[in-house]
């Protein structure tokens, strides 16, 4: 072999090794990684550091509390805080037993910018360690080992706890044409009078009653009317405070509300977008439809790595964990048990000792912490009563 291909063998083999080496040095093993950056995981951590755990890691890819701070200025908590702590009754926004929203930011209904600031006081109070900044961009199982590659290198894990905040991920091609809507998460000016908003669960209703109080003239229109549904669930019907503001505007001209109306698709001509309904009538507006459609179960990252019940929910097990894909857990508000669902602060806080008792049980590591978080009342695992209605 002459010596020329003598010395490209040589450099190749350098550059493997180099390339091993970098690989090596940006790999980061821990027992347990956390993927999100809000309320979810602070809760979680704290768990975490009060019963000791030493080798875990979170990962975000903004900052603490981003996802808050990103709410459009009209949108507060529908979730009333206040401090009860002294007798048990922890702030229903609260993500711990020991702190209160309610306390902290002296208003009853946050904003976003204001819970952000009530997540960094938490994470600053805790000491919480979280790496911002942080992407992660494939999920890989292999071998029984999460491997989780991001812009900054490779984290390895035994355990995954998926704990990312939804508003990311808005719910924006409901159907054919979305595109000429705007979603609800990135609308946050409005300088026309006239507006159309299609949904009319919780967001539709914040927005309209916002308009309302601007002055603007306000349709919307949903397949059903959610403001009409009388439930003790706050998960199912319209909470007290949006229909509190909501009801001035009932029976005024400004206002007009079409139920039974599902829209197809949304079309425009030189002048107005035209939304087609079901019976192929159609509703003119001068200004693009807002979409107030929600948002998304799961990321595409994740998604395949969890199964979807019939009705879109995530099938999971008694412990939270994905029904596909052992040792991984979903944390936040599209946690769903049969009927019980799990989408407010106040209701999902209940199963982070259930997901980390479930790991400390797997681990055989101990467990009295447990007893804080029952006395609490944030610690929710026989979900029967989760089963009756008020009575009046």
């Amino acid at each position: 072999m002459s010596n020329a291909w003598c010395g490209a063998f040589f450099l190749l083999y350098c550059l493997s090794f180099i390339f091993s080496l970098i690989k090596y040095m940006y790999t980061f093993d821990t027992d347990i990684l956390i993927i999100g950056g809000w309320a979810a995981w602070i809760g979680i951590w704290i768990l975490l550091e009060k019963c000791g755990m030493q080798n875990y890691t979170i990962i975000e890819r903004n900052t603490i509390g981003s996802s808050f701070s990103a709410w459009p200025k009209y949108n507060r908590f529908i979730s009333p805080s206040f401090c009860g702590n002294f007798f048990n009754a922890v702030d229903l926004n609260a993500i711990s037993p020991d702190t209160s929203p309610a306390f902290s930011l002296q208003t009853q209904h946050p904003s976003g910018e204001e819970y952000a600031a009530y997540l960094q006081a938490t994470a600053e109070h805790f000491q919480v360690q979280v790496n911002e900044g942080i992407e992660a961009q494939k999920i890989e199982k292999i071998d029984n080992v999460f491997h989780v590659q991001t812009n900054q290198g490779l984290y390895t894990s035994a355990f995954l706890i998926w704990a990312g905040w939804e508003f990311q991920y808005p719910n924006d091609a409901p159907f054919p044409w979305s595109e000429l809507c705007l979603h609800t998460s990135k609308k946050d000016t409005f300088d026309e009078d006239d507006y159309v908003i299609i949904g009319g669960y919780e967001s539709g209703l914040e927005l309209a009653t916002y308009l309302l109080s601007l002055g603007k003239t306000v349709s919307i229109i949903d397949s059903w009317a959610p403001w009409e549904v009388e439930a003790s669930d706050s998960s199912i019907s319209v909470a007290p405070s949006t229909k509190d503001r909501l009801l001035p505007y009932i029976g005024s001209d400004k206002l007009s509300m079409y139920t039974n109306w599902l829209v197809t698709q949304v079309t425009s001509s030189w002048d107005e977008y035209h939304i087609i309904l079901a019976d192929e009538s159609y509703i003119p507006t001068k200004n693009p439809p807002i979409l107030a459609t929600g948002f998304k179960s799961l990321p595409p990252i994740i998604q395949e790595y969890f199964e979807l019940r019939e009705d879109s929910s995530i099938s999971l097990t008694e412990y939270d964990e994905s029904t596909k894909t052992p040792w991984l857990f979903l944390s936040g508000p599209r946690v769903k048990h049969g009927n019980a669902i799990f989408c407010f602060i106040y209701k999902f806080r209940q199963r982070f000792p259930i997901i980390v008792e479930y790991i400390l049980w797997t681990l055989d590591l101990d467990m009295e912490w447990i007893e804080e978080y029952k006395k609490a009342n944030m610690y929710l695992k026989d979900l029967t009563c989760c089963e009756n209605e008020c009575i009046c």
